[in-house]
C-alpha cells in the first residue's frame, strides 16, 4: 500500500509540473507577443530553387512561423523576414545582425537553417524577434520541417513529411505520406494523418481522421480528440498521463483492444466491451484491466494502451475531458 501512495504521489507532482510549464509558457507568450519597441529592425532572405519530384526541402527554424503553400511548379521558394525591436537602436541593431540564415543544395538536398547568436542582453537592454518562413513548392516533394517556438501550417500534402513542433502550434491539412509528426508543450491541429508515427507530448490535438498504418504516442497530454473513420488500417496507440477521445465515425469494421494500467476506460459507444477481467476470480484490487468490443467484422485492428490516463470512446460526457490547456506561439524577447 505504500508503495501504492508513493506511486499516485509521484503521479500528482508530474501532472502539477507538466500544467505550471505548460500555464508558464501561455503568460510568457501572452506577455512576449504583446510587446514591441521603439526601434524596429528588418531584413529579408529570398531564395529559389529549380527542383526535381525527388528533391527534398528541410527547414530548421525557432521564434517565428513556418507557413507551406503548393504550386505547379518545378521550384521551391523560400522567403523570410526577420523582424527585430529593442528599447535602443543599437541593441536592435546588434540583436538582427546575430540572425541569419543559411542555404544549401547538396544533390537532392536543399535546406534553410535560422541561427541565432550573440543575443544575450544586458541589463536595461530589451528587444524581441520573429523569423517567419513563407514557402511555395510542390506538394509531391518530401518536406523536413523543425520549428520551435513558432506556427507550423501547411495545407494538403502529397509528399512525405517529417514535422516537429515545439513549443508552438502545428496545423495542417490532408498529410498523404506522413513519415513522422512531432509535437512538445504546444498544440496540433491535423485534418488527416495518413500511414507513419504521431506523437504527442505535453500538449493537446485534435486530428480530424487516421488513415493507413498509424503508431500514435501520447504523453503528458491533455484533451486529445482522435477521429476514426473507415480510411485507417490499423492504429497502435500508446498513452501515459493522458487523456484522448477516440471517436468511431462512419461505417467501421474494426476489432478494438483496449487496455488500461492504472488508468480509466469510458466507452460512450453503443458497442459492448467485454472486461477479461470479470472472469478473473483473484481478489483485492485491479490496476490492470483489458477490455474488447468489436465493429462490424472486426477486420481492421486497433489496439490503445494506457497507463495512469483515461481513454474516452465515443462521444465524451460533460465531465470526461478534463484539464484543457491552451499554448500559443511566441516571439523572443531578451
Amino acid at each position: 500500500m505504500k508503495k501504492i501512495i508513493k506511486l499516485f504521489s509521484a503521479i500528482l507532482l508530474l501532472s502539477i509540473t507538466q500544467q505550471n510549464v505548460l500555464a508558464q509558457n501561455d503568460n510568457d507568450n501572452k506577455n512576449d507577443n504583446n510587446k514591441k519597441y521603439e526601434f524596429v529592425k528588418n531584413k529579408a532572405v529570398n531564395k529559389s530553387y529549380s527542383v526535381s519530384s525527388s528533391d527534398k526541402l528541410k527547414i530548421q527554424n525557432s521564434f517565428g512561423s513556418v507557413e507551406v503553400h503548393t504550386w505547379n511548379k518545378n521550384e521551391i521558394k523560400v522567403d523570410v523576414t526577420i523582424e527585430v525591436s529593442a528599447n535602443t537602436e543599437a541593441i536592435a541593431q546588434k540583436v538582427i545582425d546575430g540572425i541569419s540564415v543559411a542555404d544549401s543544395k547538396n544533390g537532392g538536398d536543399i535546406s534553410f537553417k535560422t541561427s541565432i547568436k550573440g543575443i544575450n542582453n544586458s541589463k536595461g537592454e530589451k528587444s524581441t524577434m520573429k523569423v517567419n518562413y513563407d514557402i511555395s513548392m510542390p506538394a509531391t516533394n518530401p518536406l523536413n520541417i523543425s520549428n520551435e517556438f513558432g506556427a507550423t501550417i501547411l495545407p494538403d500534402f502529397k509528399g512525405e513529411v517529417d514535422l516537429s513542433s515545439k513549443f508552438g502550434s502545428l496545423t495542417t491539412g490532408d498529410l498523404s505520406n506522413v513519415k513522422e509528426l512531432n509535437v512538445e508543450f504546444g498544440k496540433a491541429k491535423i485534418e488527416n494523418a495518413n500511414n507513419g508515427s504521431v506523437n504527442i507530448k505535453y500538449s493537446t490535438a485534435v486530428i480530424d481522421d487516421l488513415s493507413g498504418n498509424i503508431k500514435l504516442n501520447l504523453e503528458f497530454s491533455s484533451a486529445t480528440r482522435i477521429y476514426i473513420s473507415h480510411n485507417l488500417t490499423s492504429l497502435d496507440a500508446k498513452m501515459s498521463y493522458s487523456t484522448a477521445n477516440f471517436k468511431p465515425i462512419g461505417n467501421l469494421s474494426i476489432a478494438c483492444a483496449i487496455s488500461t494500467s492504472f488508468g480509466d476506460f469510458k466507452n460512450r459507444t453503443n458497442v459492448k466491451f467485454d472486461d477479461d477481467d470479470d472472469n478473473n476470480e483473484k481478489k483485492g484490487p485491479k490496476f490492470d484491466h483489458n477490455y474488447n468490443g468489436k465493429w462490424g467484422s472486426g477486420s481492421v485492428p486497433v489496439k490503445i494502451h494506457s497507463s495512469f490516463g483515461k481513454i474516452i470512446l465515443g462521444e465524451p460526457g460533460a465531465d470526461d475531458m478534463k484539464d484543457k490547456v491552451k499554448n500559443k506561439s511566441k516571439t523572443r524577447t531578451t
